[in-house]
């Protein structure tokens, strides 16, 4: 893969990121659950972060951000796998932000994993720690709904 492509598979992952971000900020101010809102916070952060490791690779920086970093393979829990397809909206309840939450951390997983396929060397390594990191954020998300949405079904 020449540098062109892997360039703007990284600007689309910064993209996602931002995405990422923007989502579980809007969130936060959907809902009034204090444990909740300060997960959204926590993952708001999170999603900033990978956006700087993936901007520092455009600048060439990639080993130094590998080496800070470690990552572990995570079991999917797939809870949100198999909830409809939720829609943030103004007024949206807990259970639809977890839901939509899971959904979108699933799919940075997904897409992570496809760009790991696409790359070697530095770039793939980061690209799997992403993926990784998605899972963790999608697992405690679904660890917080089988907690309060299973408890109360």
């Amino acid at each position: 893969m020449n540098n062109m492509n892997i360039e703007g598979i990284i600007r689309t992952a910064i993209v996602r990121e931002q995405e990422a971000y923007d989502l579980y900020t809007n969130a936060k101010g959907m809902i009034t659950d204090a444990p909740a809102t300060g997960m959204l916070e926590e993952l708001a952060q999170q999603e900033l972060g990978h956006k700087a490791k993936l901007e520092a690779m455009l600048e060439g920086d990639v080993d130094k951000i590998i080496a800070r970093d470690s990552y572990s393979r995570y079991t999917d829990l797939k809870i949100g796998d198999y909830l409809a397809p939720a829609k943030l909206e103004e007024g949206a309840d807990f259970q639809t932000v977890l839901i939509a939450a899971m959904q979108k951390e699933r799919d940075s997983n997904q897409f992570y994993g496809e760009m790991a396929k696409l790359t070697t060397g530095s770039a793939q390594e980061l690209f799997e720690f992403l993926a990784g990191q998605e899972l963790v954020h999608k697992n405690k998300i679904e660890a917080l709904y089988d907690e309060i949405v299973y408890q109360e079904n």
